[in-house]
């Protein structure tokens, strides 16, 4: 249990590093803000990026916690605790489908073909609720792949032009080939535009990667974890892919493998009719927390609160100015030296208590167990306290999910109010009539006792 915990604090820290880089201030793009809220929102920056950055950065430094990558895979769908329990009662889709077999033209070099090979294609299983789609691939390569690449070291695989509309035309997700895109619109009389999304055409966040490779009977699988703010209820799901760009480990070797794979599902009845379980409020032991919004799916416990009488930190004008400085050095380029150079230049600097103090009262709720205790030249330490948490009525405690994917706000109001929402592992299949919630506010533990209501 507790490495399994130490790894979703790694992984929380890691996503606050890398998100950290693209974020600006929502007042002004001229300074670099750091903010760790809304990144459920970077719908536009595909968390392939991410991925790949929060396994490669690590600058903590005073919590020593070690990561085996296999066991984030192993995870089965890396969407945390909840997502986990509902796969494990059931509420997942195995299509038990055939391969679609398909030649695929082989390029290493924009518009060389070096081959073609026999590629089959489908998908194995597939859950949707109303942020997740969640799919897992499965690709049966012919024996010529070995020529360009080694199946097993084979890190990820990107679907460049992957379009899933449902039954009413509405695109649930597109990749990011805008040629493609265009065609298929025309294809299907659709009136979209690349880009521009609406209700009908969703934004998504990406987060993918291998989660089984074979060398021996050459199959690789994918798990593509999509999300967005709210999928619809759709009952069937139609896919149309062509280019997948393969990537082996460290970069070293990339590949390019074109054919066409049309794949339709049916979604099963559980999920296009998914509901929710609300509770009300029965007790709360500090006035100023205002529940508005408490509920519990198949996927997950979602409460949202106001926070009022709470007075925001300003964020320090001489630390956004040292990182100004530092983006216009490297030209807006990020990395573990810039960073580096920025907790150096603040270690020294008579701004180093302003900056602390910041960040003790950023988080008001700590929902991931994680706190700036130093400032240092290589960093900021950090350390283990007290982690927010659900208890249902068999006293089994659920933390928050900490999944890329999960609602999840904190936004400061005018009038000394701050908006908390956030996604804990208990689902229905957990759930109870009575529940509490405890909330570490500012190290306070604030308890909130929940009744569902019949």
């Amino acid at each position: 249990m507790k490495s399994n915990y130490d790894k979703e604090l790694l992984d929380k820290y890691r996503m606050y590093v890398a998100i950290s880089k693209f974020q600006t201030d929502k007042k002004t793009d001229e300074y670099p803000q750091r903010n760790i809220f809304n990144k459920w929102r970077l719908f536009a920056m595909k968390k392939k990026t991410i991925l790949a950055t929060i396994l490669g950065i690590c600058v903590i430094s005073g919590v020593v916690i070690a990561v085996n990558i296999d066991n984030i895979k192993n995870n089965f769908r890396g969407l945390g605790q909840g997502v986990t329990s509902a796969v494990e009662h059931g509420y997942i889709e195995n299509t038990d489908m055939d391969y679609i077999n398909n030649n695929a033209s082989v390029s290493n070099e924009p518009n060389k073909i070096i081959d073609n090979i026999n590629l089959e294609a489908k998908i194995d299983n597939f859950l949707i609720d109303d942020c997740n789609l969640s799919v897992e691939f499965n690709f049966k390569f012919d024996e010529q792949i070995n020529q360009y690449v080694d199946i097993n070291n084979i890190s990820n695989i990107e679907l460049k032009d992957l379009i899933i509309r449902d039954e009413e035309n509405r695109i649930i997700y597109s990749g990011n080939d805008r040629e493609c895109f265009d065609e298929y619109c025309k294809l299907h009389n659709l009136n979209y535009t690349f880009g521009e999304f609406n209700d009908n055409y969703l934004n998504n966040g990406l987060n993918n990667f291998t989660s089984y490779h074979s060398k021996e009977n050459r199959i690789v699988k994918l798990m593509y974890n999509m999300y967005t703010n709210k999928y619809p209820n759709s009952k069937k799901l139609y896919f149309s892919f062509g280019k997948l760009i393969i990537t082996e480990e460290n970069n070293e070797n990339m590949i390019e493998l074109n054919g066409k794979w049309n794949i339709d599902l049916d979604v099963p009845e559980e999920m296009y009719n998914r509901t929710t379980d609300t509770y009300k409020v029965i007790s709360c032991s500090n006035d100023n927390f205002k529940v508005y919004s408490s509920m519990v799916s198949d996927t997950g416990f979602e409460i949202g609160l106001i926070i009022n009488n709470i007075e925001k930190p300003e964020y320090p004008e001489e630390i956004r100015k040292i990182q100004l400085e530092i983006a216009n050095k490297y030209e807006n380029v990020f990395s573990t030296e810039t960073d580096k150079e920025f907790y150096n230049i603040i270690n020294k600097s008579p701004y180093k208590e302003v900056y602390s103090k910041y960040l003790e009262k950023e988080n008001p709720i700590n929902c991931d167990g994680l706190q700036v205790s130093e400032i240092t030249e290589d960093g900021i330490r950090i350390e283990k306290v007290d982690r927010s948490y659900v208890e249902n009525s068999n006293g089994e405690r659920f933390m928050c999910t900490l999944s890329p994917s999960r609602k999840v706000k904190g936004e400061w109001l005018d009038g000394n109010k701050y908006n908390f929402y956030e996604t804990f592992g208990m689902t229905k299949y957990d759930s109870t009539d009575n529940i509490r919630v405890v909330l570490y506010y500012y190290g306070e533990p604030i308890t909130i006792e929940l009744e569902k209501v019949k």
